[in-house]
This record gives structure tokens, sequence and C-alpha cells, in this order.
């Protein structure tokens, strides 16, 4: 992690998050599939406004260091990172998915989360947590 701020017009900023998802129902269901998660969440920033530092995935939740811009809002990402990533999998993962989930109804998140900003004392120490959470 390095002390460089982004800049845009007349702002300067350095807006870092960590945020967890959980699986609907804390079910186990991104065991096996983790490659195809992270490129989910890889695609939802490719076509977003923010970018995602470092994830981390469990069998019931993922981890997310996340950075962005103070004009989006935390509900905003929040719920462009979960629709986009819930369509993407159940695109390429459905036959997995419905192991867990009703076919007719296309979910995979709870509607809550975590999240907590960071400083650059602690942002080190996310980070490496978040790389930890592998299966």
């Amino acid at each position: 992690m390095n002390k460089k701020y982004n800049s845009n017009c007349h702002q300067k900023y350095k807006t870092r998050y960590h945020f967890v998802f959980s699986t609907k129902y804390r079910r186990k269901c991104l065991k096996n599939i983790e490659s195809e998660v992270k490129e989910a969440f890889r695609y939802s920033e490719s076509i977003s406004d923010y970018k995602i530092l470092y994830i981390g995935i469990s069998e019931d939740h993922i981890h997310l260091l996340t950075e962005f811009k103070p004009s989006l809002s935390i509900v905003q990402v929040v719920r462009r990172m979960k629709s986009i990533t819930t369509n993407e999998l159940w695109k390429t993962q459905s036959e997995h998915l419905k192991k867990f989930y009703w076919k007719d109804k296309k979910i995979l998140w709870t509607n809550g989360y975590f999240v907590e900003t960071t400083g650059d004392v602690s942002c080190a120490n996310i980070a490496e947590y978040i790389k930890n959470q592998g299966l």
C-alpha cells in the first residue's frame, strides 16, 4: 500500500473500505467456485467506478478491500457489486447454485453487509487478513 492520493477536479482523497458480504442463509455455496467468484467481482470492477484491492473468499462469505471516490455512496457500491456478481454467477454457475437456492429466484447475497473504513496504519493488516481468507 502506498500513500498516494487520488485526485479529480477539486478533490484529493483516499477512501478505502473493508466489506464483508455473506451468502443468503449462510449457504456454503462459494466453495469450489472461488475463481469464478473472483472473476465476477473483477468484471463488476471493470464496468464500475470502484477499485477492488483485495478479495478473500470463504465458503459462505467474501471479504473485499475497496477504494472509490467520495461522490459514490457505500450503498451504491454495495448494491452494484452484489447485483452484478449475482447476475454473472447465475449465468456461469447456475448448476452449482441450484444446489443451494431455488432456480426461479436468482439470489446469492444477504441484504446486509459489514463495512469499515480503513486508515494507512491498518490497511496492510486488513489486506493480509483478507489474503488469508481463501479456502
